[in-house]
């Protein structure tokens, strides 16, 4: 077996790396979704109004 060269050592860091973040970035669409358009429901309303009075 010949030895690992520094050039091929340095693309299969580059390479985990890259599949690596590319799966946290996949992945934290689902922890921080985008929130919903729809109306408040009237109970969040009400602690909106006190807490803010």
């Amino acid at each position: 077996m010949k030895p690992i060269e520094t050039q091929e050592r340095v693309g299969a860091v580059a390479m985990a790396l890259g599949i690596t973040f590319s799966i946290v970035w996949a992945l934290s669409s689902y922890a921080y979704a985008k929130p919903t358009e729809t109306e408040l429901p009237p109970a969040a309303k009400l602690v909106a109004v006190k807490s803010c009075s």
